[in-house]
C-alpha cells in the first residue's frame, strides 16, 4: 500500500503497531450502548447498533447545530474504511470483522433500503446523519406565534418553546414558509435585540431594540414539540432539528467517494459480486450528482421509474377518464387523454414570483400525434386568483411525440393573456361556433384553422361567403356567431380583404351596421364601439348602448367574400411586472391525445458552468422518493427517489480526482478511466492553487470554494470565481489535506501524471514554508483565511495522520533525491506530532481519561470525533510493513500481549480432538471470578488469526462468578452470586463479538482482558468420532 523506504521513518513499526493495537482497544472499550445503569453516558464510539458516533463527549443541545446524539456518513464510512485498509495491510481479521460490524449497520441505518441494488440505482446514498447513542426530541417551527408587546418587552407562552427568530407586524409577510429563519418580506419588522428563553418551561422574554413599541405582532419561533427520534433513525438538522420526510435523503457529495472506496476495498478482501454491485450504484450516483445542467427548468422530465405527480407536481381533471402521466426511457413527460369533455390540468409552484419579461422569458418543448391546442398557465400567487391568472395557447402541428419530434415554442409576457372577457373563439373560450344564414343558391363554409397569426401559431375560424344568383339577384350570405354577447366595446381580432358588414341586432330587433375594412393580409384586432356603427331608419344609438342583443352576424357585401376570425372580446396581454409562481398546462378539447413534453425552461440560458459535469457540488438532495413496499426501521425506503436540481457551490474538499482513475464514470462504454474527467478536475484544483496564491502570496494550498454560475449558488459573489469563504464563513482546515490526499492517490495510479504531480509538489513546498521544523506541534497549519497566510489556531492529529496518508501515496521514483528526501522529512516530522500527541493506555486502563489509545489534543475533557479515527487507522494502514501482524507467527500472542494490557492472561491450549469434517472446534465453559473491575473479555487465536471472541459490558464483585458455556445444548452466560443465586446476563454481551467462543483443533491461546486479581478458567472436551 505504500512506496515509502520504512527504514527511513523514525517511528518504528512496533510503535506504529502499538498506536493501533491501542486504538484497537479504545473502539473495544466504547462499543456499548452508553447506559450505565438508569444514567445515559453517550460516550460512545460504535453503538450497540454498529453505529459510530460523532464528537465522543456530546455538544451542547443548546448550541449545536446537529443533535449531539448523532452520527454521519462521514464518520460511519472513514472508520470502514480504516478498519479495511489495516485488514488487507495486516491480514489481522478483527478489523476485517469490525468493518462488517459497521457496514451491516451503514447499510441497514444510513442507506435508504439496506438491500445493494442488483442494477445501478443513483438514488442508492447514505444519508448524512442518524442518531446515533440516545432519543431525543425533534423540533417544530411555528411562522405566525401571537405576542403582547409592553413598551418593547413581550412574554411568550408557547409549548416549549425552543428559539425565537424574528418579530413582525401582524400585517407584514415572510419571504417564504419553508424555514423560521425566514427574512420578511413585506411590512414591518421588529428588530429583536435579545432573548431570555426558560428552556422547557414553554416560556420565553423576547426584548426589542424598539422599547416604545406597545402593541400586537406575529413571531417566528421554534420548539421542542416534534415526535422522538430513536436511536438509528435518521434526522435532519435544517431548518430544525426533524424526523425526514417520506422518501427524503440527503447525501454529503464528499461520501460518495468514500463509499465507493469502501465498496471498492470490500470487493478486493472479499470478491463478493454485492460490492461491485454496490460500486456500480455509487459510480451512477457520483454521475448524477455531478451532472448538473445550468439551465434554470420550470418543468422538466425525471427517471422513467419516478412518478410525475410526485414533488409537489399535481394534477386537476374534470374528464371522465383522466389523463395517464409517465416519465418516458427517453426523457420525456408522456400525458396520454382519453376522448372525453372537460379540462385537465398538471402543473405546480416554480418560484416565488420570478422575473419574466421580453429579456427573461420562458421555452417550451412539446409535441402531440394530432394538431392540438394546448394551455400553459400561469399564476402569479400559489394559490388560484382568477385576476391573476394568465394563459397563453400553443397550436401544436401533430408532428409526433418522440424527442425528434417535438416543437419549440419561445414564450414571452405579450404570449399570455386573460381570456375572462373574451366571448368568442376557440383558441381562448369553449364558444367559437355559428350558423349559416343563406339565401336559396347562396353557401358558407367556416372551417377552423391552425396557422400563423402575425408570425405566431395559433387557431381562427376562416369563413368562406359566397352569394348566388337567385334569379337576377344575388342572394344574401350570412354567418351568425353563437355565443353569449357582451356589450359594446369589444375587441375583434380578424383578417379579410373583402367587403363584409358586421351587423348588431339590439334588443328591439333593429339592425346596426358596421363594415369592417380590409387589413392587407394580416390579422387586425380592432376596438368596436357604439360610434363605429350605423343604424337603420328611427333606430336611437341608445338603443345599441342598452345592449342585450338578440344576435350578431357576418353579412358578406362582395358576392364572393372570406373572414379569417379569431376572436371576439376583450383580451387583456400580461405585463411584464407581473411574475411567475404557479405554472400549469392543460388540455380541454375532446378529442383523444398524446402530449409529450421535454421541458419548460428559463431563457436566455446562463453560459455552461466551467468544469461542469468533472467537478463535485456541495448537496445532493432527494425529496418524496417512490417508497417501496419494504420499509425498514431506522431509515425511509425508497426506489428511485427524486433528485432535487439543489446542489450548493462545490468545494475543492469535496473533489477525488481518482474516481475518474478507478471507476468507468462518464463513460458510456463502462471502461475504466476518463482521462479528460481527471484532467478538468485536476485543473480545476490547479486553479484553486493559482487563486491561494494571489490572495495570500503563497502557492500549494486550495481556495476552499468555487461560486458557480448556477441557480443562486454564488449568492451574490462574482459568478465563477474562486473564494477563501463559503456560505458559512470560513472554510474547515482540514479540506487542505484531504484534497492533497486525493490528488495524491492520482499519483499512487499513475506516476506520470504531471498534472498531479505539481499540485502535490506545490503543497509540499508551501506546507514546507510555514511548517517550521523547530517546532512541529505550534506552527502545523490548520487555519486558511482570506489575505493572511495560513495559520495555526488548535492541534489536531486528524490533519496531520491525512497529510502523512497524502505523502506516503505521493512519493514515487519520478521525484528527485531532494524532493523525496523532503517529503520524508515531513513525514517523520507528522510521526512525531502524533507521538507527542498519542495518549497511552494507563496500567488502570481508562483510569486517566476515557480516551486513552487516541491521539486527543484535550484529554482532560475527552476529546475525540470518531472520523479521526477512521482517517488515522487509513494513514497507519499506508505507512505499517505488509502483513506485519501475520509476520509475527508463530510468536503472535507473545507480541500482541506485550502490546496491550499489562493485566491481561494468557494460556495455551492443546485440542487433540478429530472431527472427520463435521465440526471445527469444541465448545467451552469459561469461568471468571471476581473482582473484575473492568469489562471482561477474551479471545481465541491461532495461525495469527482471532478465530473467537467475547466480550461482556459488566463487572464483577469479589463474591461474584461470571461462567459462560457454549455447548450447544446448554448455552448460557450468567453471573452467580455467593448464596447460589444467578442472573442472565447474555443481554450484557457485546454483540459485535463471534460470542460463546470455542477451541478450535491444534494449538492456540486464548487471551482474557481481565483484572490482575481475577481467576480464569476454560474447560472443554477433546473429541471423537465414535464407529
Amino acid at each position: 500500500m505504500t512506496n515509502l523506504d520504512l527504514t527511513k521513518l523514525k517511528v518504528d513499526s512496533d510503535t506504529l503497531s502499538s498506536w493501533v493495537s491501542n486504538y484497537d482497544q479504545f473502539l473495544s472499550k466504547w462499543t456499548w450502548d452508553g447506559e450505565l445503569g438508569s444514567t445515559t453516558l453517550g460516550n460512545i464510539a460504535i453503538s450497540d447498533q454498529g453505529l459510530v458516533g460523532g464528537r465522543f463527549v456530546t455538544d451542547d443541545p443548546l448550541t449545536s447545530y446537529t443533535p449531539p446524539t448523532t452520527g454521519t456518513s462521514e464518520g460511519q464510512l472513514l472508520v470502514i474504511r480504516g478498519c479495511l485498509e489495516l485488514y488487507l495491510q495486516t491480514g489481522d481479521k478483527l478489523w476485517l470483522k469490525r468493518a462488517n460490524t459497521l457496514v451491516n449497520a451503514l447499510l441497514k441505518y444510513f442507506y435508504p433500503t439496506p438491500v445493494i441494488p442488483s442494477e445501478p440505482d443513483y438514488s442508492w446514498v447514505p444519508h448524512w446523519l442518524v442518531n446515533v447513542t440516545a432519543p431525543f426530541k425533534s423540533r417544530e417551527y411555528f411562522l405566525n406565534g401571537q405576542a403582547h408587546f409592553e413598551q418593547g418587552i413581550a412574554t411568550v407562552n408557547y409549548d416549549q418553546v425552543f428559539k425565537i427568530f424574528s418579530v413582525r407586524a401582524i400585517d407584514a409577510t415572510l419571504a417564504y414558509d419553508w424555514a423560521p429563519d425566514a427574512p420578511i418580506k413585506t411590512g414591518k419588522n421588529y428588530e429583536i435585540d435579545h432573548t431570555n428563553v426558560s428552556y422547557g418551561q414553554s416560556k420565553a422574554v423576547i426584548y426589542l431594540k424598539d422599547t416604545t413599541f406597545t402593541g400586537d405582532a406575529l413571531v417566528a419561533y421554534s420548539s421542542e414539540t416534534g415526535p422522538v427520534i430513536q436511536k438509528g433513525e435518521m434526522v435532519e438538522a435544517y431548518p430544525v432539528w426533524r424526523p425526514l420526510q417520506e422518501g427524503e435523503i440527503a447525501a454529503a457529495i464528499d461520501s460518495l467517494p468514500w463509499a465507493l472506496d469502501v465498496f471498492q476495498l470490500f470487493y478486493k478482501a472479499t470478491g463478493s459480486t454485492k460490492w461491485q454491485n454496490a460500486v456500480n450504484s455509487t459510480v451512477a450516483s457520483i454521475e448524477a450528482a455531478y451532472k448538473v445542467d445550468n439551465t434554470d427548468y420550470f418543468l422538466k422530465p425525471r427517471g422513467a421509474n419516478e412518478e410525475v405527480l410526485s414533488n409537489g407536481v399535481t394534477s386537476y381533471s374534470t374528464r371522465s377518464p383522466a389523463a395517464t402521466y409517465q416519465n418516458t426511457t427517453d426523457g420525456l413527460i408522456s400525458i396520454t387523454y382519453p376522448e372525453s369533455d372537460g379540462e385537465e390540468l398538471f402543473g405546480s409552484w416554480v418560484g416565488d414570483h420570478l422575473v419574466f419579461n421580453n429579456t427573461h422569458y420562458m421555452q417550451m418543448k412539446l409535441g402531440t400525434d394530432i394538431p392540438a391546442k394546448i394551455n400553459f398557465l400561469i399564476d402569479e400567487t400559489g394559490t388560484y386568483d382568477p385576476q391573476r391568472r394568465w394563459t397563453s395557447a400553443l397550436f401544436t402541428s401533430g408532428q409526433g411525440t418522440v424527442p425528434e419530434q417535438l416543437e419549440i415554442f419561445n414564450l414571452k409576457p405579450s404570449d399570455f393573456f386573460k381570456a375572462s372577457a373574451i366571448w368568442w373563439g376557440h383558441g381562448y373560450t369553449t364558444d367559437g361556433d355559428g350558423n349559416a344564414s343563406v339565401s336559396a343558391h347562396s353557401a358558407i363554409s367556416a372551417t377552423e384553422k391552425i396557422a400563423d397569426i402575425n408570425g405566431k401559431k395559433g387557431l381562427y375560424k376562416q369563413i368562406d361567403f359566397t352569394r348566388g344568383d337567385e334569379g337576377g339577384w344575388y342572394g344574401w350570405a350570412q354567418y351568425v356567431l353563437v355565443g353569449a354577447f357582451t356589450n359594446l366595446p369589444f375587441d375583434i381580432s380578424y383578417r379579410t380583404q373583402n367587403a363584409i358588414d358586421f351587423v348588431i341586432v339590439d334588443s328591439k330587433g333593429q339592425q346596426w351596421r358596421y363594415s369592417l375594412p380590409a387589413t392587407n393580409g394580416a390579422f387586425v384586432t380592432k376596438t368596436l364601439n357604439v360610434q363605429n356603427f350605423t343604424g337603420t331608419n328611427g333606430a336611437q344609438s341608445s338603443d345599441l348602448q342598452a345592449g342585450a342583443y338578440n344576435t350578431m352576424f357576418f353579412d358578406a357585401i362582395d358576392n364572393k367574400a372570406s373572414l379569417d376570425l379569431e376572436y371576439m372580446g376583450q383580451k387583456e396581454i400580461m405585463p411584464e411586472s407581473a411574475g411567475i409562481t404557479n405554472i400549469s398546462i392543460g388540455y380541454n378539447l375532446k378529442p383523444a391525445l398524446s402530449l409529450a413534453i421535454g421541458y419548460a425552461i428559463s431563457m436566455p440560458r446562463r453560459n455552461p458552468l466551467p468544469y461542469s459535469p468533472y467537478i463535485a457540488p456541495f448537496d445532493m438532495h432527494f425529496l418524496k422518493g417512490n417508497l417501496s413496499e419494504e420499509s425498514h426501521s431506522g431509515s425511509v425506503d425508497h426506489t428511485g427517489g427524486s433528485l432535487s436540481d439543489l446542489r450548493g457551490a462545490p468545494y475543492t474538499g469535496y473533489q477525488a480526482p481518482w474516481i475518474f482513475q478507478e471507476t468507468s464514470a462518464f463513460n458510456t462504454d463502462e471502461k475504466i478511466g476518463n482521462a479528460t474527467a481527471l484532467e478538468t478536475n485536476l485543473q480545476f484544483l490547479s486553479d484553486s492553487q493559482d487563486y491561494y496564491a494571489n490572495n495570500t502570496g503563497l502557492r500549494g494550498f486550495f481556495a476552499p470554494v468555487f461560486w458557480w454560475d448556477y441557480r443562486d449558488d454564488a449568492n451574490g459573489h462574482p459568478i465563477n470565481s474562486f473564494s477563501m469563504t463559503g456560505p458559512w464563513g470560513n472554510v474547515w482546515g482540514g479540506f487542505q489535506y484531504r484534497t492533497f490526499s486525493d490528488v495524491a492517490r492520482v499519483l499512487t495510479n499513475d506516476p506520470e501524471n504531471a498534472q498531479a504531480r505539481k499540485i502535490f509538489l506545490d503543497f509540499v513546498t508551501g506546507l514546507n514554508e510555514i511548517w517550521l521544523d523547530s517546532d512541529d506541534i505550534n506552527t502545523f497549519p490548520t487555519d486558511f483565511n482570506d489575505r493572511v497566510l495560513p495559520a495555526h489556531s488548535q492541534n489536531d492529529p486528524h490533519m496531520v495522520a491525512v497529510l502523512i496518508r497524502a505523502l506516503s501515496m505521493g512519493i514515487n521514483a519520478n521525484l528527485t533525491a531532494q524532493q523525496q528526501q523532503l517529503i520524508y522529512n515531513l513525514i517523520n516530522r507528522g510521526l512525531s506530532y502524533l507521538n507527542q500527541m498519542v495518549i497511552p493506555i494507563s496500567e488502570d486502563p481508562f483510569s486517566t481519561s476515557q480516551v486513552e489509545g487516541t491521539f486527543s489534543p484535550n484529554p482532560y475533557i475527552n476529546e475525540w470525533y470518531e472520523y479521526w479515527g477512521g482517517d488515522i487507522l487509513s494513514s497507519l494502514a499506508h505507512i505499517l510493513p505488509l502483513d506485519f501482524v501475520m509476520t509475527q507467527d508463530p510468536h503472535y500472542y507473545v507480541y500482541f500481549e506485550s502490546n496491550r494490557l499489562s493485566n491481561e492472561k494468557g494460556m495455551q491450549l492443546n485440542n487433540n480432538s478429530e472431527y472427520f469434517g463435521l465440526q471445527s472446534a469444541s465448545p467451552s465453559l469459561i469461568t471468571i471470578t471476581g473482582p473484575c473491575s473492568v469489562n471482561p473479555s477474551w479471545r481465541i487465536i491461532q495461525n495469527g488469526n482471532v478465530l473467537y471472541e467475547d466480550a461482556f459490558h459488566l463487572t464483577l464483585t469479589s463474591d461474584q462468578i461470571l461462567i459462560v458455556s457454549s455447548y450447544p445444548e446448554n448455552q448460557y452466560a450468567r453471573v452467580y452470586n455467593a448464596d447460589g443465586s444467578f442472573a442472565d446476563v447474555s443481554q450484557l454481551q457485546d454483540f459485535t463479538k463471534t460470542n460463546f467462543v470455542q477451541v478450535p483443533a491444534g494449538q492456540s491461546t486464548a487471551l482474557f482482558s481481565v483484572d490482575k486479581d481475577t481467576g480464569v478458567n476454560l474447560t472443554f472436551k477433546e473429541e471423537r468420532l465414535i464407529v
